[in-house]
Protein backbone atom coordinates (compact mmCIF):
# COMPACT_ATOMS: atom_id res chain seq x y z
CA UNK A 1 0.00 0.00 0.00
CA UNK A 2 1.30 3.69 -1.16
CA UNK A 3 1.81 5.92 2.31
CA UNK A 4 2.52 9.53 2.32
CA UNK A 5 4.23 10.48 5.47
CA UNK A 6 5.82 12.71 7.94
CA UNK A 7 9.75 11.41 7.23
CA UNK A 8 10.82 9.03 10.18
CA UNK A 9 14.54 7.64 10.78
CA UNK A 10 13.14 4.11 9.87
CA UNK A 11 13.52 4.95 6.25
CA UNK A 12 16.63 6.86 6.00
CA UNK A 13 18.22 3.65 3.69
CA UNK A 14 15.40 3.60 1.71
CA UNK A 15 15.98 7.38 1.23
CA UNK A 16 19.74 7.68 0.64
CA UNK A 17 19.09 5.07 -2.01
CA UNK A 18 16.12 6.81 -3.91
CA UNK A 19 19.13 9.92 -4.01
CA UNK A 20 21.61 7.42 -5.22
CA UNK A 21 19.98 5.79 -8.25
CA UNK A 22 18.33 8.83 -9.16
CA UNK A 23 21.33 11.25 -8.66
CA UNK A 24 19.89 13.12 -6.82
CA UNK A 25 22.23 15.94 -4.59
CA UNK A 26 21.50 15.06 -0.66
CA UNK A 27 23.32 17.72 1.25
CA UNK A 28 20.09 19.70 1.68
CA UNK A 29 17.71 16.64 2.52
CA UNK A 30 19.73 15.86 4.89
CA UNK A 31 19.39 19.52 6.92
CA UNK A 32 16.06 19.07 6.75
CA UNK A 33 15.13 15.45 7.51
CA UNK A 34 12.59 17.25 10.52
CA UNK A 35 10.38 18.91 7.54
CA UNK A 36 10.37 16.24 4.98
CA UNK A 37 7.33 14.10 4.17
CA UNK A 38 7.52 10.84 1.97
CA UNK A 39 5.85 8.80 -0.27
CA UNK A 40 6.54 4.78 0.63
CA UNK A 41 5.37 1.63 -0.03
CA UNK A 42 6.98 -0.93 2.65
CA UNK A 43 10.63 -0.26 3.05
CA UNK A 44 10.43 1.69 -0.55
CA UNK A 45 10.91 5.64 -1.04
CA UNK A 46 9.52 6.74 -4.20
CA UNK A 47 9.84 10.16 -3.52
CA UNK A 48 10.13 12.90 -0.86
CA UNK A 49 9.29 16.74 -0.47
CA UNK A 50 10.59 19.19 2.25
CA UNK A 51 10.18 22.93 3.37
CA UNK A 52 11.98 25.52 5.33
CA UNK A 53 11.25 28.47 7.40
CA UNK A 54 13.05 31.99 5.91
CA UNK A 55 12.59 35.02 6.88
CA UNK A 56 8.96 34.61 9.00
CA UNK A 57 7.53 32.58 5.41
CA UNK A 58 7.45 29.01 4.99
CA UNK A 59 9.03 27.33 1.73
CA UNK A 60 8.54 24.19 0.07
CA UNK A 61 12.06 24.23 -1.14
CA UNK A 62 11.89 20.51 -2.97
CA UNK A 63 9.36 18.01 -4.62
CA UNK A 64 10.59 15.20 -6.09
CA UNK A 65 9.27 11.70 -6.68
CA UNK A 66 11.11 8.91 -8.59
CA UNK A 67 11.29 9.19 -12.52
CA UNK A 68 9.57 5.03 -12.58
CA UNK A 69 6.67 6.32 -10.59
CA UNK A 70 5.76 9.92 -12.59
CA UNK A 71 2.19 9.68 -13.99
CA UNK A 72 0.73 8.20 -10.95
CA UNK A 73 -0.40 11.52 -8.77
CA UNK A 74 2.02 10.97 -6.41
CA UNK A 75 4.00 14.42 -6.58
CA UNK A 76 0.16 15.58 -5.91
CA UNK A 77 -0.22 13.41 -3.51
CA UNK A 78 2.42 14.40 -1.48
CA UNK A 79 2.31 18.51 -2.54
CA UNK A 80 -0.80 18.34 -0.75
CA UNK A 81 0.25 15.93 2.15
CA UNK A 82 2.90 18.24 2.83
CA UNK A 83 0.34 21.61 2.37
CA UNK A 84 -2.27 20.08 4.65
CA UNK A 85 0.52 19.31 7.37
CA UNK A 86 1.39 22.87 7.33
CA UNK A 87 -1.85 23.95 7.37
CA UNK A 88 -2.57 22.24 10.58
CA UNK A 89 0.55 23.49 12.12
CA UNK A 90 -0.70 27.12 11.52
CA UNK A 91 0.50 28.02 8.45
CA UNK A 92 -1.24 30.09 6.32
CA UNK A 93 0.59 30.73 3.03
CA UNK A 94 3.45 28.90 1.29
CA UNK A 95 6.08 29.81 -1.15
CA UNK A 96 7.95 28.55 -3.62
CA UNK A 97 10.60 30.01 -5.67
CA UNK A 98 10.64 29.44 -9.39
CA UNK A 99 12.28 26.83 -10.86
CA UNK A 100 11.98 25.53 -14.41
CA UNK A 101 11.45 21.93 -12.97
CA UNK A 102 8.54 22.82 -11.22
CA UNK A 103 6.64 25.27 -13.99
CA UNK A 104 4.87 22.53 -15.45
CA UNK A 105 3.88 20.85 -12.35
CA UNK A 106 2.68 24.30 -10.49
CA UNK A 107 0.64 25.41 -13.38
CA UNK A 108 -1.25 22.27 -13.24
CA UNK A 109 -2.14 22.84 -9.72
CA UNK A 110 -3.11 26.52 -10.36
CA UNK A 111 -0.90 28.37 -7.93
CA UNK A 112 -0.19 31.84 -8.65
CA UNK A 113 2.92 33.36 -9.64
CA UNK A 114 4.08 36.99 -8.22
CA UNK A 115 7.35 38.38 -9.03
CA UNK A 116 9.60 35.04 -9.50
CA UNK A 117 7.19 32.92 -6.26
CA UNK A 118 4.60 31.13 -6.55
CA UNK A 119 2.17 32.08 -3.86
CA UNK A 120 -0.21 29.62 -1.98
CA UNK A 121 -3.01 30.28 0.33
CA UNK A 122 -3.33 27.52 1.99
CA UNK A 123 -6.76 28.27 3.38
CA UNK A 124 -7.73 29.26 -0.54
CA UNK A 125 -6.35 26.19 -1.83
CA UNK A 126 -8.07 23.35 0.12
CA UNK A 127 -11.58 25.19 -0.43
CA UNK A 128 -11.59 25.29 -4.00
CA UNK A 129 -13.20 22.46 -6.05
CA UNK A 130 -11.50 19.29 -7.11
CA UNK A 131 -10.41 18.69 -10.69
CA UNK A 132 -11.75 15.50 -11.54
CA UNK A 133 -9.91 13.89 -14.56
CA UNK A 134 -11.54 12.92 -17.86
Amino acid sequence: MIELKKYQEKYYNGLMDLCSQEKLPNEDLLKHLDSTYIITEKDQVYGFAYYSQRQGNTYLDHLYVSKDQRGLSFGDGLFRTLLNALMLQGCFKVFIEDQPIYRDFLKHEDISYEDGIYVIDLNEFFNRKCKSRK
